[in-house]
């Protein structure tokens, strides 16, 4: 199981290359693996890999004349991050993740286009994906720090809250989880 500064390690590889989809799914893959550890701040890094993909995949954030300056801010952030988990400076780390949190609100608030925030929109979509793992949604609203409602709204536009129950034991989630994790 890779450490957490592997996973901002290919966050920052994806992010500098500009290569939005495979961001998403380290996401994605970030989200399991918080599940699994029950972590906060895995869960923050992947919202954060999932608004970077939101950007990246954006035209309008792309073209704006702030962006060159702003993707430039974000690298040396997020090469921070990786030098403060490599050298086990716990309390900084959740200072330069929040660090980030901001620069991402600002990024959006100057060139965003909808009304919820990237940051707090990223924030429901991971905890109905955490929902979809068969996490408690109350559980995973705390574990990806969103609001309830947004999440309820969130899960009610999509499928997941038809798919057929799981007759699954928490154990049996558990090990499908960490197989998933694996792969």
């Amino acid at each position: 199981m890779p450490e957490l500064v592997d996973y901002v390690v290919e966050l920052r590889r994806y992010f500098a290359g500009n290569d939005a989809k495979p961001l998403r799914e380290l996401s994605n893959r970030l989200i399991k693996e918080a599940v699994l550890q029950d972590n906060k701040t895995i869960a923050k890094i992947a919202v954060l890999a999932y608004c970077l993909h939101k950007i990246l995949s954006k035209e309008h954030f792309l073209k704006a004349s702030y962006w060159p300056r702003a993707r430039a801010d974000f690298l040396f952030a997020i090469d921070e991050l990786i030098h403060i988990l490599r050298t086990d400076g716990k309390r900084e780390v959740q200072q330069t993740i929040n660090k980030l949190i901001r620069m991402l609100d600002n990024v959006d608030k100057n060139f965003g286009r909808y009304v919820q925030n990237l940051w707090d929109k990223g924030k429901a979509k991971l905890a109905s994906s955490a929902y979809a793992l068969g996490m408690s949604l109350q559980k995973a609203t705390e574990l990806t720090g969103a609001d309830l409602r947004s999440v309820q709204l969130y899960i009610g536009s999509t499928l997941i809250h038809e798919e057929e129950p799981t007759t699954e034991s928490l154990r049996e989630k558990l090990e499908k989880l960490r197989k998933m994790v694996k792969d």
